[in-house]
Order: structure tokens, then C-alpha cells, then sequence
């Protein structure tokens, strides 16, 4: 199979060093933080992880795999961002005493992440339609009221460690597979069961 006119094999390299870094990120979380049931389990996280970024260009997967080296190269967890980011919807009180800790979100970040959200949660309910099973089994899309984590607050949290460079390739792109019709969430459950 040929990707962008690459090897599958030399475009999977990229995602596997992105998945891998992610990994290492994880078990790098503080033992006092919310205990992550994704650390049990290294091949779920990896298939999961690899399968979201299986569908995207090179470019992009190029611009987060910069996105990471910059971050390493600074002693920043990305993993531990994203959690920190999504308290501001599961713990507010514990999220204002950290917030000074995390990246700011600047203006044109948080319009990025916003539009960024609005495709991926339409994205997520026309999903319930053409997948249903997959779907329902996963978390609610918006936040419910109950302890578990939405869509929308796991999202946010994860696109808020993403450069700006990489939201505006992401964007771009989001609005180019949603003028085709190609809803990028069923595609990443495609990319799931054949990556197993």
C-alpha cells in the first residue's frame, strides 16, 4: 500500500515514534495523579493512539512528531499538559491552582481548538448512526453530568498541547475531509480494526 507515495512501512515509522514517545510520556504521569487504566495495557494504548494518527497526512503527523521533540527538548510531558488541561471541566478548583503550569492558551490557540472541536463532535454524533455499537461503548461526547470524562473534555485537553502550527494543519484538513464527507472518526474505527 502506497501512502502520500510512500512505503506503508516508512509513513507507519513516523506514527510508531509518535505512539512510542506518547507511551513513554504516560508512564511518566505522577503516581498522585488519576490512576490511568491505559497503563495496564501498552498494546491497546499503541493500537488506539496509532489508528488516530494512521489517518491523518504527513505533514501533520510530521508537525506533532515536532510538536513532541520540542517539548522534550524543554523537560515539558505532554501527557501530563493534556490531563492538567482537561481538570478545567473535570476539577475547576484543583485546575486554578495549576493553570500557571501549563502553556497558556493564546487567543488564536483557543479558536483553533474550538473549530477544532466543532468537526470532531459532529463528527462523533453522525458516528452513533453509522457506527452504533463502537460508539456507545466509548464515552459521551459532551459531558453528562456523571464522573466520567467526555469526548469533548479529552479532546480539548489533548489539541490544547498541539502547536498552533499543527491545530492549523489540523484544522485545514478537518474542513477539507468534511467538504468530502469523510467523517474522520469512523475512519479512525476503521483504522482500528485493521491495525489489529
Amino acid at each position: 500500500m502506497k501512502v502520500l507515495g510512500l512505503d506503508r512501512e516508512v509513513y507507519m515509522q513516523v506514527i510508531d515514534k509518535i505512539a512510542n514517545y506518547e507511551w513513554d510520556m504516560l508512564l511518566a504521569t505522577r503516581s498522585n495523579q488519576k490512576h490511568l487504566e491505559c497503563k495496564n495495557n501498552k498494546y491497546m494504548f499503541l493500537l488506539m493512539r496509532r489508528s488516530q494518527w494512521n489517518v491523518y497526512p504527513l505533514d501533520i503527523q510530521a508537525s506533532y512528531l515536532r510538536d513532541i521533540h520540542k517539548a522534550l527538548s524543554e523537560r515539558r510531558n505532554l501527557m501530563i499538559e493534556k490531563y492538567g488541561y482537561m481538570m478545567e471541566d473535570t476539577a475547576p478548583a484543583a485546575y486554578d491552582q495549576i493553570k500557571n503550569e501549563l502553556p497558556a492558551k493564546t487567543p488564536n490557540k483557543i479558536a483553533l481548538v474550538t473549530e477544532l472541536l466543532t468537526y470532531h463532535k459532529a463528527w462523533y454524533e453522525e458516528a452513533k448512526t453509522i457506527v452504533p455499537k463502537t460508539v456507545t461503548l466509548g464515552r459521551s461526547v459532551s459531558a453528562d453530568g456523571t464522573n466520567d470524562t467526555s469526548i469533548d473534555t479529552y479532546l480539548k485537553g489533548e489539541f490544547f498541547t498541539y502547536s498552533e502550527d499543527t491545530l492549523q494543519r489540523l484544522v485545514a484538513y478537518a474542513k477539507e475531509m468534511n467538504q468530502a464527507g469523510i467523517n474522520l472518526i469512523v475512519e479512525t474505527y476503521k483504522q482500528y480494526i485493521e491495525l489489529q
